[in-house]
């Protein structure tokens, strides 16, 4: 499942041409993210304080806003985007460092810095629910399907 998703800045003015994040939501990633989802959400039992969790992952692409994108997006402001038919081109794609996937009960979100800059960006949050029907869209590498 092929998403695009739009990205927020810590500075208003300026998000180092991180405008949308481009994520494949293989069965595989999609996998890992339930796995954390459900780890959090055993800590969250032990301690009702917790409210995330951070781990490094550049799962994403940090891309800028192309004509393409804007078809894509139009009237989805605010969603997360279906994108099957997108591939983000290499001069799309931004540099970008300390790439971590954010895990909360509802879902999970990226963030990163792009490079030579002091922002942070970050993704809305792909719902678990996104997540679980990743895990059915497309068969396992090993050949299987998860149902």
């Amino acid at each position: 499942m092929k998403l695009l998703l739009e990205c927020y800045s810590s500075n208003e003015n300026y998000n180092g041409g991180c405008d949308f994040a481009f994520v494949d939501l293989t069965p595989e990633l999609a996998a890992i993210a339930l796995r954390r989802i459900a780890d959090f959400a055993q800590l969250k039992m032990g301690d009702a304080m917790a409210l995330e969790i951070y781990y490094w992952d550049d799962s994403c692409d940090w891309i800028e806003t192309s004509e393409k994108i804007q078809e894509l997006t139009d009237g989805y402001s605010g969603d997360v985007v279906e994108a099957e038919s997108f591939e983000p081109t290499k001069d799309s794609k931004q540099r970008t460092e300390c790439d971590q996937m954010i895990v909360e009960e509802y879902g999970i979100r990226w963030t990163a810095i792009p490079k030579h800059t002091d922002v942070y960006v970050t993704t809305l949050t792909i719902p678990v629910e996104m997540i679980v029907r990743a895990t059915k869209a497309q068969p396992f590498a090993q050949g299987g399907s998860h149902d």
